[in-house]
């Protein structure tokens, strides 16, 4: 991406451009949202169709997680905010944003197709994260690196500090959301629409389901889909549909049935019945 074109970016995502600045000052502004995710699920997506809304803008601050402040943080949104979060489920959670009035929407993707991403950010992209030198330079192949990321790593493999959870462990921290009637559940696969393997007519009747969660009218759905698949991010790596076929092998497939076919099942990826 060129610098001119990340400052428009940042310009329109933090509230700063004219019709924006017009649209804070001119009241009637929605409620604040926290837009939460699973890591790699597709956090950029979101945020991107949020402030494609002329009334909503990104709060500067970072994403949100559970290591934070989570009450303090949420506290401070105002009207017409939204906050990207990688925060788990637990009932203090959901009540901290249902006192405070937060719209909650939580985006979830094909836990396979997280685990692709997953594997490359850490491998090929963040070159500062704890695992990057043992994904790079211990694990030869991507192989391996899937596997690890399905199943975890220990604290031997790492030779010390922290484990790494795998893959079903992780989802477990997130999935209690799925029961919150509060919260509007959005599919990576709905939003993506045709660029990244998904369907235009999909893509529209989420916009729309979005809009009416916030509150926004909008007649014309297709007017917030534009530029909405984006391989700017430098957290990108395909952004497509159902890339783990191409990625997994049998053994992959056998052992995330193991480890998180469980997650899978619940998260409406797959059913009873095929899985």
């Amino acid at each position: 991406m060129s610098l001119i074109n990340a400052i428009a970016r940042d310009l329109r995502q933090y509230g700063l451009t004219p019709n924006k600045i017009i649209a804070r000052y001119s009241g009637d502004l929605p409620p604040p949202v926290l837009a939460n995710s699973i890591p790699k699920s597709g956090t950029n997506l979101l945020t991107r169709f949020l402030y494609s809304i002329v009334k909503y803008r990104r709060v500067l601050s970072r994403t949100l997680t559970n290591h934070d402040d989570v009450a303090t943080k949420c506290a401070a949104l105002s009207c017409g905010q939204f906050m990207p979060a990688h925060l788990y489920f637990s009932p203090g959670n959901a009540n901290i944003l249902a006192n405070l009035n937060i719209l909650h929407i939580f985006m979830i993707r094909d836990p396979r197709d997280v685990v692709v991403s997953n594997v490359n950010y850490i491998t090929r992209v963040d070159k500062k994260h704890r695992l990057h030198n043992y994904f790079a330079r211990e694990l030869t192949t991507d192989g391996q690196r899937l596997r690890a990321s399905i199943r975890g790593i220990s604290v031997a493999e790492l030779g010390g500090g922290n484990p790494s959870l795998g893959i079903g462990e992780h989802l477990t921290q997130y999935v209690g959301w799925l029961q919150e009637a509060s919260c509007l559940v959005v599919r990576f696969e709905d939003l993506i629409g045709p660029e990244g393997g998904g369907d235009r007519d999909r893509q529209l009747s989420c916009v729309s389901s979005i809009c009416d969660f916030l509150g926004i009218e909008t007649n014309l759905p297709g007017e917030h889909v534009s530029g909405l698949y984006s391989k700017s991010s430098r957290t990108f790596f395909k952004g497509v549909v159902g890339a783990w076929r191409e990625a997994f092998t049998e053994e992959e497939v056998q052992l995330f049935k193991q480890h998180a076919g469980d997650a899978l099942i619940q998260m409406g990826y797959e059913s009873d019945q095929n899985w």
